[in-house]
């Protein structure tokens, strides 16, 4: 044993903790410093941060990966290293040590040992044993962890669950081990880290952030709170530094790779690294040729005979150094239990090469011990009747399990939901709730869509290119009236960070023209209105608390509008790539309410006493107009972005937004003669326009209700014979609706709830 002294620098990966507490047992007070082989040697050849990464990809317009790739290996590099010490940007560690005492396992390579020969070296050893374990193999994934959880519920029955360890986790074990461990009741600490890239929350931040260039305000909406701190330690890198693109392009890509670590759970099974083995119980999982030990290729940024040249381990020696250190921490640990599988969903798989030179015992084990998951059992009585079924497979398991489980619901399923317990989804919540348009809209199709993409969130944010085109012209058609724009620069700058295949470059280049005539037909449109003052990207957010903080939040793309004596008179404007849906007939219902709820935002901004001259929709992307001969281009390609919506059939206000409203150019459908409008425009009058905000209140406190109070049964609504319900659902395979669950609603016209001809 080693006999620890002040100023020891101790190089061990994982076995800190353990040093720290045997020295506490022996009442020893040592003052020691402590270091992964990867902050020894940044101890010794300097370590880079966020700076030089910045540096380098603002300097050489190096991708973020190449940059990081180069700065890993900066040290072999003399151009490089001499250009990072001439900037400052290699961060020197000063620490005095007396020796150097380096862990069991632990190789340092010989250029990292002929650095510090002159220092006093010590190598902690291990105890030798030549302990022989048994290996037990399985056809499947699924068989050899209901083996380790059987062996893991007897184990519980003598020592406690923080002294059993799983080793050799890799991931396709994990989904395995959440299901296995939670038909048997024993929890268990999985890592399982969450990305965060794909969340609508962190793409509305990087869309906020390209539009404000300002942090703070881009993460006002953030509601997340493990998210919000993520990105602002994210940001926190990179916050004085001067070009903001350069760290915005950081900010993405740090974005890409950042992990939210699951917390651990106390009074479960830790999975561990095989180097962290010691004296507690121990499952060695996948003991499969290349898998364990791991094998190293030659396919480093330093190939093998750059490796040999500069004193650096190749894979070979890797290799080689892996499983020495296999066999000896197999040789020297008493409770280890080794399994692996032959196959799994989609691979087969060779035993470890270790185990026939090591002469280990292999084992096929019949499982026969049903004493210890019911959940388990009734599981595994499923897949034998299936098999039974399907392929007249019969055997003793199936008759021991069918003799207790008779009156279990084989082939019959109740896709009904269970409600849950709302303190439980308050908790969930962190008791705060955030509706939306598309979220109010989609539970009113049908609760449980909701439940399924706003509760559990399973619906993952696709960032298509359709997408990034969307996104692109909103925000361009958000900052091109400001004055100083320039509609190149700032196209191609918010193209330059991303990659794009031919047929992408041909379509964004044409996109390109029909955007600037469309900045050209809005700024015309803009002529014939008289609301002098115009806001962009308007978040509005509205208090609806109750149980819990609920805030309803929506954007409003284009809001026009002037101050007359005490009233603010407004037109709405959103923004469409895709079709625009104007109409208001499913309101009653909660449904298709995107234009009744921009009234519903306006009407809770901070504009005071508004009244409205109409709210529309303008489409920003149109197919081609087919060619037809003496037909005016231009004139018809206006036709297609006339504002679609709803006008204020009082004149006076009406003229506001529209000067030539008799025979409108800018709103679709409207046209009026001495006898009044025409029968298709679409007009309200203002108690029709309050009555609609009154409507989506009181259906958007509905919603809100029936969610803090757990209401998500599958009831996908019908109106007519539209399923409403089911439109673009991405959950059809999970609910398995029945026809007795569909909600059928009368058809409706805004007409009569509104009142009107």
């Amino acid at each position: 044993m080693i006999d620890y002294k002040n100023g020891d620098l101790i190089i061990t990966n994982h076995n800190k903790n353990k040093i720290l507490k045997q020295l506490s047992k022996e009442k020893k007070l040592v003052n020691l410093k402590f270091k992964t082989v990867k902050q020894f040697k940044s101890l010794l050849l300097g370590s880079y941060d966020d700076k030089a990464i910045y540096y380098l990809v603002k300097k050489y317009n190096y991708k973020y990966s190449v940059a990081k790739l180069l700065l890993d290996n900066f040290y072999f590099n003399k151009k490089l290293k001499q250009e990072l010490e001439e900037n400052n940007l290699i961060i020197k560690e000063k620490t005095n040590y007396n020796r150097i005492i380096i862990d069991n396992y632990i190789k340092l390579d010989p250029f990292i040992l002929d650095m510090i020969k002159d220092k006093e070296i010590i190598y902690k050893k291990n105890s030798q044993n030549d302990y022989k374990h048994k290996v037990y193999e399985f056809n499947t994934i699924e068989e050899e962890v209901n083996f380790i959880c059987i062996e893991i519920s007897k184990l519980l029955k003598k020592t406690n669950i923080n002294k059993i360890k799983l080793v050799n986790v890799t991931s396709e074990y994990k989904i395995v081990l959440k299901r296995m461990f939670a038909f048997y009741n024993i929890p268990i600490n999985l890592k399982i880290d969450k990305d965060i890239y794909g969340t609508s929350q962190v793409q509305d931040f990087i869309k906020n952030l390209k539009t404000t260039k300002n942090i703070e305000e881009s993460l006002n909406n953030i509601e997340d709170g493990e998210i919000k701190n993520t990105i602002i330690s994210v940001c926190n890198k990179y916050i004085n530094f001067p070009d903001f693109e350069v760290v915005l392009y950081c900010i993405i890509e740090n974005l890409k790779n950042y992990k939210i670590k699951e917390k651990a759970k106390n009074n479960a099974i830790k999975i561990i690294n095989i180097d962290e083995i010691d004296d507690d119980y121990y499952f060695i999982l996948g003991f499969n040729q290349g898998v364990l030990p791991h094998i190293y290729k030659d396919e480093d940024y330093l190939s093998d005979s750059e490796k040999s040249n500069l004193g650096i381990f190749t894979s070979i020696e890797k290799n080689k150094f892996e499983k020495e250190k296999i066999i000896e921490i197999l040789k020297n640990n008493k409770n280890i239990t080794l399994t692996y599988k032959l196959k799994s969903t989609f691979d087969n798989f060779y035993k470890s090469n270790l185990i026939e030179e090591l002469n280990l015992e292999i084992i096929k084990p019949t499982i026969d011990e049903f004493n210890y998951s019911n959940k388990y059992n009734k599981y595994l009585l499923t897949k034998k009747l299936d098999n039974l079924i399907k392929y007249n497979e019969k055997d003793y398991v199936l008759e021991l399990l069918y003799s207790n489980y008779k009156d279990m619901p084989y082939l019959k399923y109740d896709n009904k939901y269970t409600k849950i317990d709302n303190n439980l989804l308050y908790k969930y919540l962190d008791n705060k709730l955030l509706l939306s348009y598309s979220s109010v809209d989609s539970y009113f199709r049908c609760s449980f869509r909701y439940y399924l993409s706003s509760i559990l969130k399973i619906d993952k944010y696709d960032n298509t290119f359709m997408t990034f085109i969307g996104n692109l012209f909103h925000y361009i058609l958000s900052i091109c009236f400001k004055d100083n724009f320039d509609f190149e620069i700032t196209f191609n700058d918010y193209l330059k960070e991303n990659e794009f295949n031919n047929q992408e470059k041909f379509f964004i280049d044409k996109l390109k023209n029909d955007l600037k005539y469309i900045i050209k037909l809005i700024k015309r449109q803009d002529t014939y209105s008289s609301l002098n003052n115009t806001l962009y990207e308007q978040k509005i957010f509205v208090n609806k608390d109750s149980n819990i903080k609920v805030t309803f939040m929506g954007i409003i793309d284009k809001l026009k509008y002037e101050k007359i004596n005490n009233k603010t008179i407004v037109a709405i404007i959103d923004y469409k790539t895709g079709n625009p849906i104007i109409n208001i007939d499913n309101t009653i219902y909660g449904i298709e309410m995107q234009l009744p709820i921009y009234l519903y935002l306006s009407n809770n901004s901070n504009l005071e006493n508004v009244e409205f001259a109409g709210f529309y929709l303008q489409k920003i992307i149109n197919g081609n107009i087919n060619y037809k001969k003496n037909i005016d281009y231009e004139k018809e390609l206006d036709k297609l972005y006339r504002l679609e919506g709803f006008s204020n059939s009082d004149i006076n206000l009406l003229n506001k937004i529209d000067s030539n409203y008799i025979n409108s150019n800018v709103i679709k459908g409207m046209k009026v003669s001495s006898n009044g409008f025409y029968a298709y425009s679409k007009v309200l009058n203002n108690d029709q326009i309050k009555k609609l905000i009154d409507i989506v209140d009181t259906k958007i406190e509905e919603a809100r209700d029936n969610i803090l109070n757990s209401n998500f049964d599958i009831n996908p609504k019908k109106i007519g014979n539209n399923l409403k319900g089911c439109e673009f659902c991405k959950f059809k395979d999970i609910c398995f609706k029945k026809e007795e669950d569909v909600v059928n609603l009368d058809e409706a016209s805004y007409l009569d709830f509104l009142g009107g001809e």
